[in-house]
């Protein structure tokens, strides 16, 4: 399941990685840490929301193709998060 979600949400693994395994795994590493990462300052994260709801549902099993992204634009939650994450780093 997490795989899936991985892929759902960083576009460079849903196809095949054309790297060595080295840097296959540390991509890999680095989507998943990323992840982490917003999950925990972001926990009303849409894309958990929307994937967890899809495995309740029994519609995905974590290997399936994910949903393409038509369209993105700003939202005011991830606009004021940046901000507050750029004055935090230009404060530091």
């Amino acid at each position: 399941m997490l795989f899936g979600l991985l892929k759902q949400r960083w576009t460079i693994i849903r196809s095949p990685l054309h790297y060595s395994v080295k840097v296959t795994t540390l991509i890999v590493l680095a989507c998943t840490l990323l992840h982490n990462f917003l999950k925990e300052e972001m926990p009303d994260d849409l894309i958990d929301q929307h994937f967890e709801s899809d495995a309740q549902d029994g519609k995905d099993d974590g290997y399936g193709e994910p949903e393409r992204i038509t369209n993105v634009g700003p939202t005011n939650v991830w606009t004021t998060f940046r901000d507050h994450l750029a004055i935090a780093m230009w404060n530091e």
